[in-house]
């Protein structure tokens, strides 16, 4: 009988024991959670499906955008801009990143938020290719911004071949046309009927006012 009482004592605090320990880890894997939410970066923009075809603009300061919706009520600043740039033309040749604010009137591209000055090149076809933002400090307007990509032309101006050209990848979205084209010297516009988007997204971090300037 004492030994019975014993035994049932033992299984009661072993598994007060084991409560105890969950709970401290509940409460540990929740902090560190919380904890994370300011650093971790959010992906917004086109991304998810798998890209159904190819496109390049060709014409010298051609440019192509996505309108990136903000849906979130938390300050939230722009770290990385990504492209999915195809393995057809030539990949490896150069173009300017763009972001601009959006006319809360028209929903139209207003304002540059980043120096012209940025120009890149994809070290690969046929995959994302991602570029650092975050030394300009550009907080998501309360509007939404365009994430476009701006074709460069040789050094005479002249028309560049597609063969020598980078395209960027399209996938399919049901109901959404969020895509925008422009050429040197022409206004914005969408092409009507489109449920094809370019695949350009943005990675942004949540501002907290501790890390807020």
């Amino acid at each position: 009988m004492k030994f019975a009482y014993k035994y049932i004592c033992f299984k009661y605090c072993s598994m007060k024991l084991k409560s105890i320990i969950y709970l401290l880890s509940f409460i540990f894997f929740v902090s560190c959670s919380c904890n994370q939410t300011n650093n971790e970066a959010i992906r917004l923009g086109n991304f998810q499906n798998r890209p159904r075809g190819f496109h390049s603009v060709y014409m010298p300061g051609g440019q192509v955008a996505i309108l990136i919706k903000n849906e979130s009520k938390e300050k939230q600043e722009i770290q990385n801009v990504r492209y999915f740039v195809g393995d057809k033309g030539d990949f490896s040749m150069p173009f300017r990143v763009m972001l601009y604010s959006v006319d809360s009137a028209t929903g139209k591209r207003l304002n540059k938020l980043i120096p012209d000055t940025l120009i890149v090149n994809a070290k690969q076809g046929n995959e994302w290719f991602s570029v650092d933002v975050s030394e300009y400090n550009v907080l998501m307007p309360e509007d939404g911004v365009f994430a476009a990509m701006e074709w460069l032309p040789d050094d005479d101006f002249s028309v560049v071949s597609q063969s020598e050209c980078q395209y960027i990848a399209y996938s399919k979205n049901k109901n959404s046309n969020q895509t925008w084209y422009c050429a040197l010297g022409t206004n914005w516009y969408q092409l009507p009927d489109c449920n094809y988007n370019a695949m350009i997204s943005i990675d942004v971090v949540i501002k907290s006012s501790q890390n807020a300037n």
